[in-house]
């Protein structure tokens, strides 16, 4: 195969893969499906085996080719940088599939106060949510676990089951309103 040729083509399946890569990624992180990340647990996989071949091909190019090395060796190091970002893709994949996103919105006529999250090994402390305000707590799966919810209002304290049992690997966004027990998987 030419050099320009080979170095065009190996240019385009690095920007695609890159970019195929980054949709999955922010696709997965917007909705948390389990499906998304299984496709794009694979995709990682193939991607990696595709630029794998392409930077050997670009190798085996710079060693038997004396011209244009300089435009080869740029190129294979276009190609390489897809390997640190698959890596850290897959690395945020699998710390959102083993970690809950909850949104505690308050939903009630007054402010809530104390409010302490609880569950799988784990607790979080909110302050106080205004009527209207949210915030987002990461809590971590490290087993099966459930999560609860313990907060003020006035002199009352309410406790509230957030999830029932949620499995390892069972990483979701969900959006928790306080005061009506109400949960939403986003």
């Amino acid at each position: 195969m030419p050099t320009l040729k080979l170095i065009r083509n190996s240019k385009i399946i690095a920007l695609v893969t890159f970019l195929l890569g980054s949709l999955l990624f922010s696709v997965q992180f917007l909705s948390s499906e389990s499906s998304i990340a299984f496709v794009a647990f694979f995709f990682i996989l193939i991607a990696g085996a595709v630029n794998s071949i392409v930077v050997i091909l670009l190798i085996i190019h710079y060693i038997k080719i004396t011209t244009d090395r300089g435009r080869i060796v740029r190129t294979i190091l276009t190609v390489a940088l897809n390997v640190p970002v698959a890596l850290f893709y897959t690395w945020f994949f699998y710390l959102l599939i083993n970690t809950m996103r909850i949104s505690f919105v308050n939903e009630t006529n007054s402010i809530v106060g104390g409010i302490t999250i609880e569950g799988c090994d784990q607790a979080s402390y909110i302050e106080r949510l205004s009527v209207g305000e949210s915030k987002t707590v990461w809590v971590k799966i490290n087993n099966d676990c459930m999560v609860t919810v313990r907060y003020k209002m006035g002199a009352i304290e309410i406790n509230e089951n957030v999830t029932g049992l949620v499995p390892r690997n069972g990483g979701h966004a969900l959006t928790f309103k306080l005061g009506t027990n109400q949960k939403t998987r986003q």
